[in-house]
């Protein structure tokens, strides 16, 4: 289960997903416009702060921007700087707990919605704040202790202590994106999500459940008007579909649940690109460390030595898929430290469940994944290489909403 309290136990995964480079006729309904059509999961919601899939985060920040965006240098996008976006400046107090910020005035919202203010940015974060129904992200803004409009282009917000990554919170993801508060009551909270506006590059057109999702390009957008006319985004859970939708010339971009060697010498093989870029994520081994039998440091220590971490990525991802990890969070991301994690060794690990009171080893029962992405696949060996050691794991799968 995913705790606050956690040890996290990875391998770091770069971002990956296939672009079609073959040079395919073009449809002659596609002929005027600029179709991107992109092959991945249906979308749960389209209201960014509710949303928990990946590739949903992936799809909404056509939609949405946020006050800052991570600052890009060297061609690359960096997580550990920001730049201004929807706020085109700020001023931070002395000791770092009033921020002030400055709104790019003209930008619009989708769909006639007027022109963003400070009343949608209080809105977006106060919506959270009160823990309206299925905000995810809440957490990610409870250092704001108040929220002041100075006037319609300036706010003021009041931390109750100084956060260092404050800049972070306030980039377009996640808690972060800033949403049409006139759109948001005009639709009822509820209905919000497959009614979405923004100021992004595409709104939202249609949705055809279990089919497509299509986004068009907003002309009056305050970045300028994307080259691309819309975004196609197909619901398309297997593999094997997209692989073939790919070979076909159906989809311009797949994203993988799974990238494996196999996939990457298909991809290849075709002329595709597979497109791998970092920041990465992580996949983790989360405990609850407040309760029996995490509570004590010496079965933590010892599930950490009888993991064989290396053995996974050679499994899973091998030949440069993958790496790994070296601290909780990726390399590129703010905060990333590089530590030295404990080596594989189960012997040693028999050793600190003894110590611990576990001679004849554990089981631990209900223990929740995901049934999406690479987590079964990983869980499996997780759970071959404890029997090693005398811990037996009673998996629970569960489809990702319900994770």
């Amino acid at each position: 289960m995913l705790r606050n309290r956690c040890l996290r136990l990875g391998v770091s995964i770069l971002a990956m997903f296939v672009i079609a480079t073959m040079l395919q006729p073009v449809p002659a309904s596609a002929a005027k416009k600029k179709i991107l059509k992109i092959a991945a999961k249906e979308q749960e919601t389209l209201d960014p702060h509710a949303s928990i899939l990946g590739q949903t985060q992936q799809s909404v920040r056509f939609v949405y921007r946020g006050l800052a965006k991570f600052a890009t240098k060297d061609g690359k996008v960096t997580t550990a700087e920001v730049e201004p976006d929807l706020a085109e400046s700020w001023t931070v107090s002395d000791d770092g707990t009033i921020w002030t910020f400055k709104l790019r005035q003209g930008v619009q919202f989708h769909k006639g919605f007027g022109e963003m203010t400070a009343e949608d940015v209080k809105y977006s974060f106060e919506r959270q704040l009160n823990r309206m129904k299925g905000m995810r992200f809440a957490k990610n803004l409870d250092v704001i202790k108040d929220i002041t409009i100075i006037d319609p282009y300036t706010l003021r917000l009041t931390l109750k202590q100084y956060d260092p990554v404050f800049p972070l919170r306030m980039v377009g993801y996640q808690q972060g994106y800033i949403i049409s508060k006139k759109a948001a009551e005009k639709y009822g909270h509820d209905n919000f999500g497959w009614n979405p506006v923004g100021t992004g590059p595409f709104y939202f057109h249609k949705h055809q459940p279990r089919e497509k999702v299509i986004f068009k390009a907003f002309q009056d957008y305050h970045s300028g008007r994307p080259q691309i006319d819309e975004i196609h985004w197909f619901d398309v859970p297997e593999d094997a579909t997209k692989m073939i939708g790919l070979e076909k010339g159906t989809f311009d971009i797949v994203v993988f649940n799974t990238v494996t060697s196999d996939v990457k010498a298909q991809v290849e093989q075709m002329g595709a690109v597979l497109d791998k870029r970092g920041p990465g994520g992580q996949n983790r081994f989360y405990f609850n460390y407040t309760k029996p039998p995490f509570d004590n440091i010496k079965v933590r220590k010892a599930f950490m030595h009888a993991i064989d971490r290396q053995a996974i990525v050679d499994t899973l991802w091998p030949n440069g898929l993958a790496t790994l990890a070296t601290s909780p969070l990726p390399p590129g991301y703010f905060g990333h430290i590089p530590m030295e994690m404990p080596e594989y060794n189960p012997d040693r690990a028999k050793e600190l469940l003894a110590q611990a009171g576990y001679p004849d080893g554990l089981t631990i029962k209900n223990y929740f994944i995901s049934k999406s992405y690479s987590y079964p696949k990983i869980m499996v060996l997780v759970q071959e290489q404890l029997k090693k050691v005398g811990v037996n794991i009673e998996l629970q799968m569960v489809e990702h909403p319900t994770y």
